[in-house]
């Protein structure tokens, strides 16, 4: 007669084998040849945890697998300091976005590989999410910013991505080079009286047929002003826009509106109505 084993204790007894085969190698009594053996067996468990690493690291930050073991095997504090920048950076997920805002991601990609062809640009990348992402799908992406201590972590992060300085109202692109930009929450900075600006620059740079996302804190242009930003003693204000505010400002400088999305504030970090705009430059 077979007993079934739940997955579950199956589970947990892999887990305890696994310790086992540390705790046996690490404090058994042993004499020296069996220290020798064991010293092996610990250096092959350790070499085999540290490809475990790099194979999940490789994954996670869209990196060559040589500049991954090259970050991994530097000296401290070096590589340190690069795992903690990308485990704290993260990437588009369920703790940040929710499944409206990932499906829209989504629907972006499939719009520009359905286009026109050209590098697509996370604009406002911050430290690479997006920037990450667009490339996982497949694009040519690349990231711009005006910070250039986030240009520093999207780099070090995601090292096979270029990043480049600028900002959204003046882009460091030549005009209709761009099949698609995604200004994912970067336009909340820019008072409502200053998008039209910026979109004509996205008009600017993006080709015909080409495709842009916006992502926003919906409201109606409400300021936000916060003394100390994120625990420094900065000021900075945000700006609440409104969805059809910014729909119409988009046509008004040439695109055409291809999705209007607003969904009420779900995630914990939120305290308004998320707004997502998914417009195209028309083929003239």
């Amino acid at each position: 007669m077979t007993t079934q084993v739940p997955s579950g204790i199956e589970s947990s007894s892999a887990t305890a084998s696994v310790r086992m085969s540390w705790r046996a190698i690490l404090f058994a009594p042993i004499g020296d040849d069996q220290r020798r053996r064991r010293g092996s067996d610990a250096v092959r468990l350790i070499l085999a945890s540290l490809a475990v690493l790099c194979a999940v690291l490789v994954l996670r930050s869209n990196s060559h697998p040589e500049d991954v073991i090259a970050h991994v095997l530097s000296p401290p504090p070096y590589g340190i300091r690069w795992l903690v920048t990308l485990i704290w950076i993260g990437e588009i997920s369920s703790a940040t976005e929710a499944p409206i805002d990932r499906s829209l991601l989504v629907a972006f990609v499939e719009l520009v590989q359905s286009g026109p062809s050209g590098r697509v640009a996370d604009i406002g990348c911050g430290p690479g999410r997006v920037a990450a992402l667009l490339a996982r799908s497949g694009l040519d992406a690349v990231g711009v910013d005006v910070s250039e201590g986030m240009l520093a972590a999207a780099r070090k992060a995601h090292p096979r991505i270029p990043f480049e300085k600028g900002g959204l109202a003046a882009l460091p692109f030549e005009s209709e080079v761009l099949a698609g930009a995604v200004c994912w929450y970067s336009i909340i900075y820019t008072p409502p009286e200053r998008l039209g600006e910026a979109f004509r620059e996205l008009e600017r740079v993006l080709v015909p047929g080409g495709h842009v996302l916006l992502g926003f804190q919906a409201g109606s242009c409400e300021p936000i002003r916060r003394q100390a930003a994120h625990g420094t003693n900065l000021p900075l204000t945000n700006y609440l826009h409104n969805p059809s505010g910014v729909a119409a400002l988009l046509e008004e400088v040439g695109f055409t509106i291809f999705a209007q999305v607003v969904r009420a504030a779900d995630l914990e970090h939120e305290t308004s109505p998320q707004g997502f705009v998914i417009a195209s430059r028309p083929v003239e």
